[in-house]
């Protein structure tokens, strides 16, 4: 099991002016990803950099691809405990990425996959557990 730290608190203040004033406050008790190795999947470079800093001020070790045939490169050479991917991509996308991952026969297939998209439907959800990702 992999658990993010989402556990931040937004306090809002009130200032003299009436304004409001918010400030994010993290809590002591957040699991720190220490040791976790995150492959991250996404076209976009901007979303793989902006992962791997939150995942990295968390403690966990990270590589970004910027394409299936990328990340299954990345995967021959280093094993991830969790591996986060785009689902929509120019040419293979992410169900090609996981359908690629769980025919291989090296213990890779085993890795969980996690779906990070912005197709957030109750049929999206649905499609992408029953394709075999572990959360989207």
């Amino acid at each position: 099991t992999l658990s993010l730290p989402l556990s931040t608190r937004v306090k809002k203040r009130s200032r003299a002016n009436g304004a409001k004033d918010h400030r994010v406050e993290s809590s002591d008790n957040i699991a720190k990803l220490d040791g976790i190795r995150v492959l991250i999947v996404d076209d976009d470079a901007d979303t793989c950099d902006m992962l791997s800093r939150v995942l990295t001020h968390w403690g966990a070790q990270t590589k970004a691809s910027g394409s299936v045939a990328d990340a299954l490169d990345r995967l021959s050479e280093w094993t991830p405990n969790v591996l986060l991917t785009d689902i929509n991509m120019p040419g293979e996308d992410g169900y090609a990425l996981l359908e690629r991952i769980r025919s291989s026969p090296e213990k890779k297939s085993e890795i969980p996959v996690i779906a990070l998209t912005a197709m957030a439907r109750p049929e999206d959800s649905e499609q992408v557990l029953s394709a075999g990702f572990h959360l989207h």
